[in-house]
């Protein structure tokens, strides 16, 4: 079986992005910035950024039985219990716990490239991304307060924030009580077309905390610019016809070209790389259960099949010296 890489992709201005290209310079943002209306508004602004409510019902007779006793016992005077009540409703008890994550650093970006985080962000005047692959070993080369450790880049979790449990199922609540770091990963169910993936620098102390500016020693090559100046984003969001086309184009260190007119159904592009001898090798690909990729015009780029998917494979990462996506 080959190799492959699944890059994530942060959209940015184009000032920002060759600056992370050719510096390594990084905005770290913090998680509770996100829940201040005077820095934020629209889809970026949650309010309820890292907080989690759970409900707990119990019966009166398992409650006399001393199971609130317990459960008070847990909840009070834990760091990360925002707030939490017991009290009667109807014939049953319910425990009620909501839990918040403390601030801490986080770096936000997208696990695919197109997806409802392309659409905020050039909607927002953030023309270019940086691909990159190497994404674990360049947050840890991140000079971050020595007070935060880094945990890894997470996946959001789009279930909503609100959960109900009982007595006998207390999946959710066991979640975020041992699990504090899970509150950083939920989001609503409405963002799910977003595909967020986060890294998070996790505190050791509550300590209040400001966005960083940092950069890293680490230019192994495995950041890739992408230049969406020349896409036009109604084509992505008002719907589409096959006179829509999308030009994806390698622009090689050597001057050369490859590239692929994709016209059908683009809006479910891929982008990995196959690890081979030679390299990590560009792939094009969508899922073939939707329909196959169609395509014409193309330049240095094999069409191939495989179980599931359909794709074009490409140049080698260490030869592009940077890809833009267009529309024509």
């Amino acid at each position: 079986m080959p190799d492959f890489v699944t890059p994530i992709f942060k959209f940015l201005s184009e000032e920002y992005a060759k600056s992370l290209i050719e510096k390594g310079v990084s905005r770290i943002g913090t998680l509770h910035d996100f829940r201040r209306d005077d820095l934020y508004e629209g889809e970026i602004l949650d309010r309820d950024e890292g907080r989690v409510t759970v409900s707990l019902t119990v019966n009166t007779e398992e409650a006399e039985a001393g199971i609130l006793d317990v459960y008070r016992e847990k909840l009070e005077d834990q760091w990360h219990v925002e707030d939490w009540s017991i009290d009667q409703v109807e014939n049953d008890v319910e425990i009620k716990a909501t839990f918040s994550a403390p601030d801490c650093y986080i770096h936000c970006s997208s696990k695919y490239l197109f997806s409802e985080t392309m659409v905020q962000q050039v909607k927002d005047g953030n023309n270019y991304c940086v691909l990159i692959t190497d994404f674990n070993d360049y947050y840890h080369s991140l000079p971050i307060d020595a007070d935060y450790q880094f945990l890894g880049v997470f996946e959001c979790d789009y279930s909503g924030r609100t959960y109900i449990d009982s007595i006998y199922e207390i999946e959710h609540f066991k979640r975020f009580y041992e699990k504090p770091i899970e509150l950083i990963r939920v989001k609503p169910e409405t963002h799910q077309k977003q595909h967020e993936v986060r890294a998070v620098w996790w505190p050791h102390n509550n300590t209040p905390i400001t966005p960083v500016i940092t950069s890293s020693n680490n230019h192994s090559g495995e950041r890739v610019l992408i230049d969406f100046s020349g896409f036009y984003l109604e084509l992505f969001t008002n719907g589409r016809s096959q006179d829509n086309i999308l030009l994806v184009k390698a622009h090689m260190k050597d001057g050369s070209e490859a590239y692929a007119e994709i016209y059908e159904p683009f809006e479910m592009l891929q982008i990995i790389f196959e690890v081979n001898e030679s390299g990590k090798e560009l792939v094009m690909q969508i899922p073939s259960h939707n329909q196959p990729i169609r395509a014409r015009n193309i330049l240095n780029f094999t069409a191939y099949f495989g179980s599931g998917f359909s794709a074009f494979r490409g140049p080698y990462l260490h030869d592009i010296k940077h890809l833009s996506v267009s529309s024509i």
